[in-house]
């Protein structure tokens, strides 16, 4: 069974609704579970009340796929090192069950998204956290034990965190033009208190992938509570019933054509190393077959850029007289 720190979904600690029996009547329970008919009530769980409609849900969902390819392609060209983010699970939970659900310490950045009432809790666990902060840093981006961030570390994650913002305004692009910005990072999650305990909040839960001299895992958690997406509730009804379907029927005029055409098309691939601090009086002297040490480690991957896109992550050798890049991990469109 996978920890928290390598992928899981998050825990729900909501515990079924009951009302004690009264002079032998029925309970609630009973009302609920007793057998269906064209008159018997719907299930409804008044400690769980649910604020968020499928068609909201899946409209949600499919918006945060373009939230975890921006973002995870944000954090690889901040940290140099290929980082991946894919969906696990979204839950309905309140927001006392979800702080609850939370180890401490944990990593929680609260991120305004005005003109959105509120913000949205951006979380990961402490040890993925540090390994974010030591590859940085320019570490090796090797495991972290389990402690509390200090006060530098904590504004290192902050600053990691705001070069990947783009990705909730290209998330909600579709329907609100958002200013995100970072408000506090707090390791305590009793200290992060955005709403009333009994709010209900939509819980979107991604795996985490770091590959750098080593792999690390964890699960990074995007916590909207309701009062925060209500005022673009319709426009989630809308973009859901607007959504064009999957599939070729769905292609623009054209498109066939232009792919075509596109896939012969050549572009240049950057391959760039681990960066290297050189005094200018070495760079000045240099000769012809002198030789520059570079921080960048022979068991260290390489990263390929297409533009400012990291495609893919790999290592330098020589094949014959050429230079050549063996391809370790590849950027896969679905992040």
């Amino acid at each position: 069974m996978p920890t928290r720190d390598s992928v899981s979904p998050h825990p729900l600690f909501v515990p079924a609704y009951a009302a004690p029996r009264d002079g032998g009547g029925s309970t609630v329970g009973e009302i609920l579970d007793g057998p269906a008919g064209p008159n018997s009530l719907p299930r409804f769980d008044f400690r769980k009340p649910s604020k968020f409609g499928r068609e909201h849900i899946r409209s949600l969902e499919s918006l945060h796929e373009s939230f975890a390819r921006r973002f995870a392609s944000l954090l690889t060209h901040s940290l140099r090192s290929v980082l991946q983010l894919k969906p696990v699970a979204v839950d309905e939970i309140t927001y006392e069950n979800y702080v609850r659900s939370l180890p401490n310490p944990s990593v929680l950045a609260v991120v305004s998204l005005a003109p959105l009432p509120g913000g949205v809790i951006l979380e990961m666990s402490a040890p993925t956290g540090l390994v974010i902060v030591d590859r940085a840093l320019g570490g090796f981006g090797g495991s972290a034990p389990l402690r509390r961030p200090t006060d530098i570390e904590t504004r290192v994650l902050a600053e990691v965190i705001r070069s990947g913002l783009g990705a909730f305004q290209e998330t909600f692009a579709p329907l609100l033009e958002v200013r995100p910005e970072v408000t506090s990072v707090e390791t305590n999650p009793n200290f992060v208190q955005v709403v009333s305990p009994s709010e209900t909040t939509l819980l979107l839960s991604y795996s985490l992938v770091l590959s750098a001299s080593t792999r690390a895992e964890g699960l990074l958690t995007l916590c909207y509570p309701f009062s925060t997406l209500q005022p673009v509730m319709d426009r989630l009804h809308r973009h859901i019933s607007v959504e064009q379907p999957a599939g070729p029927e769905a292609e623009p005029p054209g498109g066939a054509r232009v792919r075509e055409h596109v896939e012969d098309l050549s572009v240049t691939l950057d391959v760039i190393l681990k960066p290297t601090s050189v005094l200018a009086r070495d760079i000045a002297t240099l000769r012809p077959g002198d030789v520059l040490r570079l921080d960048h480690r022979v068991d260290e991957p390489a990263l390929g850029v297409v533009g400012d896109v990291v495609l893919l992550a790999g290592f330098v050798g020589r094949r014959g007289k050429r230079l050549g890049l063996r391809v370790s991990d590849w950027r896969s469109n679905d992040g």
